[in-house]
C-alpha cells in the first residue's frame, strides 16, 4: 500500500538520522576523553620551552646571512659558530639534531672565508656570487632519511644504526654547490612514516614550544630545529604532510611544491619513486623561518623551471579568487579547534582587506575520505614492504610478535610502525570493493578541486584539525592527517604559514593550497599573510 511503502521510507530515513547522530555524539565524546586523558597525564610533566634566541646572527634570513658574508659584514665561520652554540644550547631540550657535523662545517666555512678574503671584488666572479653561490657560507640542516657523504642515515631504524651514505641525495649536493654547509641531520619517525617523531635509535623529538608535545613528523626534528633557531634553513619532504604538518606544529613556513619540481634522488627509504601514486604524491622541498628563503632554496633545486615560474615577481592579488574552506566534517576525525578556526578567518579577513581579494566558502564533503584515499593511494607493488624496511633487509619483521613485545616494552619498533606493519601484512584496511570506491570518488574530487583553482585561484585551507597534540596522542586520532595528506592525494602544491601563536602559547597556522606549477601564487599570498602574522614567533616568548 502507497502509505505503508510511504511510512516504511520515513522510518528508514529517521533511523538513518538517529544512527548518524548517535555516531556523532560518540564521534565527540571519543575525541574529548582523549583530549582530557592526555591533558590530565601531562599535567604532572614540566612544561620547557626552549630560550628566547639572543645572538642576532640567528635572527637573519638565510638570504640576509649569505649577503651579510659576501659583503664581509660577517665571516661564515661566525655564522657556523652561532649556530653550532644553538644547537647546543636547544638540542637537550628538544633531541632534534641526531647526526652533527659541526667539525667539518667549521672547516668548510673557514675555507669560504679564506676564498671571499683572497677574491678580487672587482672581478665578475665576485659579482656573480649572488647567482653562481647564493649561500655561500650558510649552514643548512636536512632530515636523517636524505644522504650526505660520509654521514650517517638511520631513517630511525635501530638496523641502518650503522649506514653511512657513499653519495649525496642529488638536492643536498645542489644546495652544497651553491655554497650551503651542512650542519648536521634531523630526527624522523621510525621509518619515516608516523606524523611523531619518535623512535628507538634517537629517541623522542619535543615541540620546542612545549617539550610535553610533538613537532609533527616526519621532518619532525627538521621542524622543531628550524623553530628553535637551531638551523636557518632545512630540506624537508612530504608524502602525506611531512613538510607541512612539522611548519605547522612549530611556527615556520613548508613548501609541499609541485610534484617532480625537485629531485628526489638520494632520499630513502627505496620504493618511494618507484611509480603510481605513492611516486606522485612525494616531493622534496624547503622549510625555514623566514618565507624569502623558500624562492632562494627553490631556485637552486630547479633554477630553469623556477625562472618561468617567476618565484619573486609581485603578484595583483584583487584578481585572484579565494576559496577556503572550515575544515574536514567526518566522524573518524577530531573536530576543527577553535583557535584553528579563528586564524584561518582572520586570515581571510586580512587579504579580503589588504589585498582586496574576494573570498568564496566551498565545501568537499568527499574530504571526509581524505584518509582513505591516501592510504589507498600509498599501496605500491614495486616499494618494499615495512617487514623488510624495518630490518633494513635483513630478514622480515614479525609484527605480531613484535606488537605483543612493544606492550611490554621490548619491541626495536615503535607501536606507529608495527600498526603499519600488521596492516599492510592483513591486507589493508579496505576491502578491494570499497578500494574501487574510494578511487573512483578520488577521481572525481580531483578532477573538481583541479578545475576549481586552475583559473587564478587559491584554496585556503587549516594547517591542521588542532595545536601540536601531545605524546602519543595522535595514535588515537591517526585520521586527522587527512588535513595535510588529502592534497598529496589530489596533486596540488601546499604551502604552510604561521598565523602566530594561541593562548596557550602554540603555533597555528592555515595551508594555501593551489593549482600545479601556479607556485609563485602561493608563495605570493603567503607573503602577505607573513606581513600580516608576522611569520616566525621566537620560543621564549611563549606562555610559561
Amino acid at each position: 500500500m502507497p502509505y505503508e511503502k510511504g511510512g516504511g521510507r520515513r522510518i528508514k530515513v529517521n533511523m538513518n538520522h538517529l544512527i548518524h547522530l548517535g555516531l556523532t555524539v560518540l564521534s565527540y565524546v571519543y575525541f574529548n576523553v582523549v583530549h582530557v586523558v592526555f591533558t590530565v597525564i601531562n599535567y604532572i610533566y614540566p612544561r620547557r620551552i626552549v630560550p628566547r634566541p639572543t645572538n642576532r646572527i640567528l635572527l637573519l634570513s638565510a638570504t640576509k646571512l649569505a649577503e651579510k658574508i659576501r659583503n664581509g659584514e660577517l665571516t661564515s665561520f661566525e655564522v657556523i659558530n652561532a649556530y653550532i652554540a644553538r644547537v647546543e644550547e636547544v638540542n637537550p631540550i628538544i633531541n632534534a639534531m641526531v647526526y652533527p657535523n659541526f667539525d667539518n662545517a667549521r672547516k668548510e666555512a673557514k675555507a669560504v672565508d679564506h676564498y671571499l678574503s683572497n677574491l678580487d671584488k672587482d672581478s665578475d666572479e665576485f659579482k656573480n656570487l649572488a647567482k653562481t653561490k647564493p649561500i655561500l657560507g650558510v649552514p643548512f640542516t636536512l632530515k636523517d632519511i636524505i644522504k650526505v657523504k660520509g654521514m650517517n642515515c638511520s631513517m630511525g631504524v635501530p638496523a641502518r644504526a650503522n649506514y653511512i651514505a657513499d653519495e649525496d641525495a642529488a638536492y643536498v649536493k645542489q644546495l652544497k654547490d651553491a655554497g650551503g654547509i651542512v650542519l648536521g641531520t634531523t630526527n624522523v619517525p621510525e621509518l619515516a612514516m608516523w606524523l611523531e617523531t619518535n623512535n628507538h635509535l634517537h629517541g623522542m623529538t619535543n615541540n620546542p614550544y612545549d617539550s610535553r608535545r610533538i613537532p609533527g613528523g616526519s621532518s619532525g626534528g627538521e621542524g622543531a630545529l628550524i623553530a628553535a633557531a637551531g638551523s636557518v634553513i632545512g630540506i624537508g619532504s612530504d608524502i602525506g604532510g611531512s613538510i607541512r604538518m612539522p611548519s605547522f606544529f612549530s611556527g615556520i613556513f613548508g613548501f609541499k611544491n609541485t610534484q617532480f619540481l625537485i629531485d628526489r634522488t638520494g632520499h630513502e627509504p627505496e620504493g618511494l619513486t618507484a611509480g603510481g601514486l605513492r611516486n606522485e604524491m612525494f616531493v622534496v622541498g624547503p622549510m625555514c623561518r623566514y618565507i624569502e628563503d623558500i624562492p632562494l632554496m627553490m631556485k637552486i633545486g630547479n633554477p630553469e623551471k623556477c625562472e618561468k615560474f617567476k618565484l619573486d615577481d609581485p603578484i595583483d592579488l584583487s584578481k585572484v579568487r579565494l576559496y577556503y574552506m572550515e575544515g574536514i566534517k567526518s566522524l573518524v576525525m577530531e573536530p576543527l579547534h577553535c583557535d584553528i578556526l579563528a586564524k584561518l578567518h582572520e586570515a581571510i579577513t586580512y587579504l579580503e582587506t589588504e589585498c582586496r581579494m574576494t573570498s568564496v566558502k566551498v565545501d568537499f564533503p568527499e574530504m571526509k575520505s581524505g584518509f582513505g584515499f591516501w592510504v589507498t593511494d600509498l599501496e605500491s607493488k614495486e616499494c618494499p614492504s615495512f617487514a623488510k624496511l624495518a630490518t633494513d633487509f635483513h630478514g622480515e619483521a614479525n609484527f605480531v610478535a613484535e606488537f605483543g613485545k612493544c606492550l611490554i616494552g621490548r619491541s626495536d619498533h615503535t607501536m606507529a610502525v608495527i600498526i603499519g606493519g600488521l596492516i599492510e601484512h592483513f591486507g589493508g584496511i579496505h576491502s578491494d570493493d570499497r578500494k574501487k570506491e574510494l578511487r573512483r570518488i578520488h577521481e572525481k574530487m580531483r578532477t573538481e578541486l583541479h578545475a576549481l583553482l586552475e583559473k587564478n585561484a587559491v584554496l585556503l585551507f587549516p594547517g591542521f584539525s588542532y595545536p601540536a597534540p601531545y605524546h602519543h596522542q595522535a595514535l588515537w586520532s591517526g585520521c586527522n592527517i587527512a588535513y595535510t595528506s588529502i592534497f598529496n592525494s589530489m596533486g596540488l602544491p601546499s604551502l604552510a604559514v604561521p598565523t602566530g601563536l594561541n593562548k596557550d602559547g602554540l603555533p597555528t597556522g592555515v595551508q594555501i593550497v593551489g593549482a600545479p606549477n601556479n607556485d609563485a601564487l602561493l608563495l605570493a599570498v603567503g607573503r602577505k599573510l607573513d606581513k600580516g602574522f608576522g611569520g616566525w614567533t621566537a620560543p621564549g616568548l611563549s606562555v610559561q
